[in-house]
């Protein structure tokens, strides 16, 4: 098993999601850490040199999105670790926890050794909030697509209750984090780095699926994100771009015109409202690439 963790100007919570790592025990799970660095300027690097040894470090000249970053570490992984057979894709604002007596990562490995058509499985994802004594809540259980590539999360924040506590197959994996196979990853590749950031969880997700595999929400594991939501001109054009580029790619020419209406009716309305945040620009732009 190999961690891969692409980080951008996150010193203080890969610092956090490091030690947690380090400190989470699968003695019988061999797992090494692979850390990108995306050509940080807070120090990320001399971070990872300094107090973590022990993990991989590769660094980029330059910022190549989540997509790039994660590609850049998979050619690293496959040339040192070839024989791994899982890659796990985590966010830097991310924790772990386990023990000697619950062991946090080999649950899951075990399902997907149990069930070889599963490509990948999502652990469950809980909001972190070290300041509040409520029960945790969710992030995300699974996510869900729209015929028109929107993607939404499943149960977000709402109180852990033992609701989701069963593995059931999902639309696509989070992207903060998820386990796939290495070999299906060799055959069909990791991502496309046009996509740069945003949406290409659900490109990895419907890739496999189209393989005749499964991607499959496995609660047997926790990891707990401390989830900040962004708005920003560039999460438009990135959101909007790679959500065409799903349908463009995926899509039979008859199922874009059979959807046409409903496109057509969809764009209207996404227009109006980036005009209204703010963000007509960035849609635009998002129309312009294609």
């Amino acid at each position: 098993m190999v961690i891969l963790i692409v980080a951008y100007n996150h010193r203080d919570d890969l610092e956090e999601c490091l030690a947690s790592l380090l400190d989470a025990t699968d003695d019988n799970l061999p797992t090494r850490i692979v850390v990108v660095d995306n050509a940080s300027c807070d120090g990320t690097a001399d971070l990872v040199n300094e107090h973590f040894p022990e993990i991989d470090l590769i660094t980029s000249n330059e910022n190549l999105g989540f997509t790039g970053g994660n590609n850049l570490g998979w050619v690293h992984i496959a040339k040192q670790y070839p024989n791994a057979p899982y890659l796990m894709l985590l966010n830097p604002d991310t924790l772990v926890k386990g023990d000697a007596q619950t062991e946090w990562l080999r649950p899951l490995v075990d399902y997907l050794e149990a069930h070889p058509r599963v490509a990948i499985a999502q652990p469950k994802i809980l909001l972190h909030d070290p300041a509040s004594e409520a029960p945790p809540r969710f992030n995300t259980a699974g996510n869900v697509c729209h015929f028109l590539g929107f993607g939404f999360v499943s149960a977000f924040e709402e109180v852990d209750e033992g609701q989701y506590d069963e593995p059931r197959a999902i639309d696509f994996a989070s992207g903060a984090a998820l386990v796939v196979r290495t070999k299906l990853i060799e055959a069909f590749g990791l991502f496309d780095e046009a996509m740069f950031l945003y949406c290409e969880d659900v490109d990895l997700s419907w890739k496999m699926r189209q393989m005749g595999h499964e991607a499959m929400y496995v609660p047997c594991t926790v990891v707990y994100h401390k989830h900040k939501p962004e708005k920003t001109l560039n999460q438009m054009y990135h959101l909007e771009k790679n959500r065409w580029w799903l349908l463009l790619s995926y899509y039979r020419w008859r199922t874009l015109l059979l959807i046409g209406p409903a496109w057509d009716m969809t764009e209207l309305g996404v227009l109006i409202h980036a005009a209204m945040a703010g963000q007509f620009r960035a849609k635009c732009r998002a129309i312009g690439y294609f």
